[in-house]
């Protein structure tokens, strides 16, 4: 039941109003209508939405005389007369002052404007049957709503710190609400004009990326690769980039400038117009596949990124409002109950969590995160302290981050633990997270599980990296392991007993012989008879493919410990001592299996022509005299070596990668991509 003069809500049985005093009979109450009167916040924004004129754009339209004509005229309706209150009975409300009563209305008119500008144009957009084909004229529209919005609020704004004969506290609030609704706005403004802006980047220039099949020759290709890279360059950097999305957008921009080079790998493929290099060809051409790939999901984290500033933006609006009811709550209290309050919608903080569900160690180098924090305060700044950990993975992380109004995205990755981890298992694990204030008064703590695979496990294909995860097998190799160097040792007794002492060190790529293919073939050898020899590792022929989703994989050093591996196994062993002498390597996948090859030599006679290693073929048939009588031959009769070491021309390396090959990934690429060993 609803009180007839004041409308405020009251007990079925109550036989007098708590709030104005009114006495309610039964016929009064009988009388009293099913649906309650306006209440008095309704009231104020109808009747300022009925003073307001109709919104021009570029024209102020809300006026001190406007507001003060509002603010007389509502005063009785909102509040009852003087009279009125100063004759209830048990009235324990406080009087509402002329100053109070106009803060309310500025703020009532504030809400209106909001919605005939922002919201109106937002809800254009969203209603549009034509999409996205009017999408930049919607952004356009929104932003200019934005900045009419600014403009206006600043007048507001100004008039309601004219007021005078409000309470500190009152003070505090006026500033904090006419401060978030500017942040809101203008958030919605940066969004905005970065959209626009990127919008014109990516019709006019992004889309316009060389393709090599447009071009005759792989050096015309990276020639032009080149002079967009320096065009998307220029207006990539001529965009005013939110700050709170910088690290998605420097990452996607990344992205971009790998295309130069991969484009200098086609170019080196075929240099002055040689015979082309099939190995760099088409490895570059992986890596344009995977850069396609990252360009996509990079596209869609900034974009995201993007969308969680508007949401915030959403986020402070509402709680202005939320603001602006709690002051109309406050106006009414006793100055007892005004000492007492404490607004809650005035620096409150904002923590939502992404957190990945599963977790490669062998791939720590890969994440940019475990968890992301998303944050910020309505309004003014916080100090919070953020600890997290994965117990048995990571170290504690700990940091301290100052919060504003602005949103902004905490990205968490504790560090790994040194020394040995229990992790040749998969097991469950929770990810810990606490944030508190600096003086240690917790905020909020939360535990989320994942799963922690072993540091064996290997994910060929997975959205959570952003990239065409077949790359990612470059984490597999360790040039810097012990157990490389001590191979390596071996491998060097075994050059030196087939040469005759001749050769006393792994040299690379350094002239020994009269012949660098020679000089090439000898040290794989030497690798090849020191695994199965010296370290005893023997091929395990259990199944293995880069097409299915998980992969059990031993690092290099487990290989040579537990003397056994599958093919790509043995292939990563070789490939990181090859690695470790600064030779040029490449992983090649033919159907169900792993290979490695060896550039003959580095710029210079043998330069892009390639040994193929069949690393799986570790038995006594290759003997060292076996590998001797392939050295004289080369030396003594030109003849290209064949067996486990096989030498192809580049007829006979397209014929086998385009008949024979799922993948091929270039090892010197794990530096150009970050890619490195797990520590542990």
């Amino acid at each position: 039941m609803f009180c007839p003069k004041c409308g405020k809500e009251i007990p079925s049985q109550a036989t007098f109003c708590s709030k104005c005093g009114t006495s309610i009979s039964g016929t009064a109450r009988s009388a009293v209508p099913e649906e309650p009167p306006l209440s008095a916040r309704e009231q104020s924004a109808k009747a300022g939405k009925e003073k307001r004129p109709k919104k021009k754009r570029g024209k102020k339209v809300l006026t001190t005389a406007v507001l003060i004509v509002a603010a007389i005229v509502l005063l009785p309706v909102l509040f009852g007369s003087p009279d009125d209150i100063s004759s209830s009975q048990g009235d324990t409300a406080g009087s509402v002052s002329d100053s109070e009563t106009e803060l309310l209305a500025i703020m009532d008119n504030t809400h209106i404007f909001y919605e005939e500008t922002i919201i109106k144009e937002v809800n254009e957009y969203l209603g549009d049957s034509e999409g996205l084909s009017n999408f930049l004229e919607h952004q356009e529209q929104t932003l200019q709503a934005c900045h009419d919005f600014l403009a206006e609020l600043e007048n507001l704004c100004q008039q309601a710190e004219a007021l005078s004969g409000l309470d500190a506290k009152l003070e505090t609030v006026r500033d904090e609400y006419f401060n978030m609704l500017r942040d809101s706005a203008t958030a919605c403004a940066e969004a905005e004009r970065f959209l626009i802006d990127f919008y014109d980047l990516d019709t006019n220039v992004i889309s316009y990326t060389p393709k090599w099949f447009d071009y005759g020759m792989p050096s015309e290709y990276a020639e032009a690769v080149s002079a967009w890279v320096q065009e998307a360059k220029t207006a990539c950097e001529s965009i005013s980039c939110p700050s709170n999305v910088e690290f998605e957008w420097e990452r996607y921009k990344s992205n971009l400038m790998y295309s130069e080079d991969i484009a200098e790998k086609m170019a080196m493929s075929n240099p002055e117009d040689q015979t082309i290099d099939w190995l760099r060809f088409l490895s570059a051409r992986a890596m344009m596949e995977r850069s396609n790939n990252t360009d996509e999901v990079l596209f869609d984290k900034f974009t995201d990124s993007i969308m969680n500033v508007l949401n915030h933006a959403v986020f402070q609006e509402t709680h202005a409002r939320a603001l602006s009811d709690e002051v109309w709550n406050y106006v009414e209290m006793t100055p007892e109950e005004k000492e007492e309050y404490i607004f809650e919608n005035i620096g409150y903080i904002e923590l939502d969590y992404d957190v990945v569900d599963t977790i490669y160690p062998s791939l720590y180098e890969t994440y940019d995160a475990f968890a992301i924090i998303k944050t910020s305060c309505t309004s003014g700044s916080r100090s919070i302290v953020v600890e997290a950990e994965i117990e048995g993975f990571t170290q504690k992380y700990v940091e301290t981050f100052d919060l504003d109004a602005t949103y902004r995205a905490i990205y968490i990755k504790p560090p790994a633990l040194t020394g040995e981890l229990n992790l040749n298992t998969a097991k469950p694990a929770q990810l810990k997270i606490t944030v508190s204030e600096k003086d240690g008064t917790l905020i909020e703590a939360k535990s989320f599980p994942i799963t922690l695979k072993s540091k064996y496990d290997f994910e060929w294909y997975s959205s959570d990296y952003g990239i065409s995860t077949k790359d990612n097998i470059l984490c597999f190799l360790t040039p810097e392991a012990e157990a490389i160097v001590q191979l390596k040792r071996a491998a060097v007794d075994e050059i030196a007993a087939m040469t005759g002492g001749a050769v006393q060190s792994f040299v690379g790529y350094q002239s020994i012989f009269p012949s660098n293919y020679a000089t090439t073939y000898i040290q794989v050898a030497g690798l090849m008879r020191a695994l199965y020899d010296e370290m005893g590792v023997r091929y395990n022929m259990n199944p293995y493919s880069i097409s299915g989703s998980d992969q059990h994989i031993q690092l290099p050093e487990d290989v040579i410990k537990n003397k056994s591996g599958l093919c790509i196994e043995t292939s990563l062993v070789i490939a990181s001592a090859l690695q470790s002498a600064k030779m040029h390597a490449f992983l090649v996948f033919p159907p169900g299996h792993a290979q490695v090859a060896v550039e003959v030599w580095n710029r210079g006679e043998g330069f892009m022509e390639y040994f193929l290693i069949e690393t799986t073929v570790l038995d006594s048939n290759n003997n060292r005299q076996f590998f001797v009588d392939q050295v004289n031959a080369i030396l003594q009769e030109n003849k290209a070596p064949s067996g486990i070491i096989t030498y192809m021309n580049s007829n006979e390396w397209y014929d086998y990668l385009k008949d024979e090959v799922e993948h091929i990934v270039d090892c010197n690429d794990a530096q150009l991509l970050g890619m490195t060993p797990f520590a542990n």
